[in-house]
């Protein structure tokens, strides 16, 4: 049986939600000590470019001695990985902390900025991402139908540019990439359904993103650190 296909535009991104992983890509167990900072949900962002890494495939083309083709192949691309750059219009110390591993700068027990170091860090976070779409199409008691992008494994962020000038300084995290993330599964958080609840399917090996729709609201946006429970998420017990 052909299955129904609902088609949709993504317009405007929402918010997004960056949990912390270990470095397996996956949520701390419960007895785990997770960091400070688990989960953080900002509205804060101009844009995040998601750029497909791809391996070209292998081209084969012999000619005889004659100067024609005798034999012509090739493999297909390969797909790797995502790189992804975000830039951002407003400073939140935990979210860049939790993106790159760069130390919040305190102020008593309040984050108020964060330190740029040298070096690298081995950061792990899954990013979920809400936009709106078109068109909008709401049943009787439902919310609106909204797009729900998650990179269930990234790593590797750095903070990148900055530029202060007569306006406003936007700056940039890049250098993080995907890796397959079938450590997320289902989630633990309800993103999808009625009632709500986690995904349906669970994220497979060799999957780096998936982009659906959803009836789920968003989460709010909220300057602030967050324990993965006060995030509204279940911890794995084993």
């Amino acid at each position: 049986m052909p299955v129904p296909s609902q088609c949709f535009n993504i317009v405007r991104g929402r918010v997004m939600r960056v949990t912390y992983l270990d470095e397996c890509g996956e949520i701390p167990l419960i007895g785990d000590p997770p960091p400070s900072c688990e989960v953080v949900v900002s509205d804060g962002l101009i844009s995040v470019a998601m750029t497909a890494e791809i391996e070209a495939g292998e081209t084969i083309r012999d000619r005889n001695w004659a100067g024609a083709l005798c034999t012509t192949d090739r493999t297909p691309d390969e797909f790797l990985y995502w790189n992804v750059e975000i830039t951002f219009c407003q400073v939140d110390p935990a979210l860049i902390s939790l993106l790159t591993g760069a130390p919040m700068e305190l102020d008593g027990t309040d984050a108020v900025g964060f330190r740029t170091r040298e070096g690298s860090e081995d950061t792990h976070v899954a990013i979920e991402m809400w936009t709106g779409t078109t068109p909008v199409v709401c049943a009787p008691g439902e919310d609106p139908t909204l797009g729900y992008t998650l990179l269930p494994h990234v790593m590797g962020g750095r903070v990148g540019d900055l530029t202060i000038e007569n306006g406003r300084a936007d700056f940039v995290v890049g250098g993080a990439y995907t890796k397959c993330g079938q450590g997320w599964g289902v989630g633990p958080y309800d993103v999808i359904g009625d009632p709500a609840g986690p995904l349906d399917v669970a994220i497979a090996e060799g999957e780096h993103h998936l982009l659906r729709t959803t009836t789920v609201a968003a989460p709010s946006a909220d300057c602030d650190c967050l324990s993965l429970e006060g995030a509204g998420g279940t911890r794995p017990t084993s």
